[in-house]
């Protein structure tokens, strides 16, 4: 069974969200750049940069180790904020999800890294494009 957030639950967790996001984005820099550093390996070389004989083989395992350490890491982070009860929609820009209801309708409290609190929902089948203020302005 699924918990049913409220706002003010939320809004105790956003410090606790910022500080995983954050670890998130690090963490996703670094991914990109060895990423980034393979990709640019394989434009040089092709398939040979796997084979040993390739002069650079031994930097392209480093990369790819580095890529792998935080691809986990990555997937640690993201489970750790995914147990807190909520889903992350998207890492780059920090949007989470929180189940909720109003008006005894089910909802999503809808969060993004930043905000000092949760202020905003949306229905099960929307998304960011269709979030609505909680409190009318």
């Amino acid at each position: 069974m699924r918990h049913v957030f409220t706002p003010d639950e939320v809004d105790k967790l956003v410090p606790t969200l910022e500080e995983g996001l954050t670890k998130v984005q690090s963490i996703l820099e670094h991914l990109r750049d060895a990423r980034d550093q393979l990709a640019d390996l394989r434009i040089i070389w092709g398939t040979k940069v796997e084979e040993a004989t390739c002069p650079d083989h031994e930097e392209y395992k480093l990369f790819l180790l580095q890529f792998q350490k935080y691809e986990a890491q990555l997937r640690t982070q993201l489970q750790t904020i995914h147990e807190l009860g909520c889903e992350v929609k998207d890492p780059d820009v920090g949007l989470v999800d929180f189940y909720s209801e109003i008006n005894g309708e089910p909802v999503l409290l809808c969060w993004k890294r930043g905000e000092p609190n949760v202020g905003f929902y949306h229905p099960l089948t929307g998304g960011f494009a269709t979030r609505k203020p909680l409190k009318p302005s």
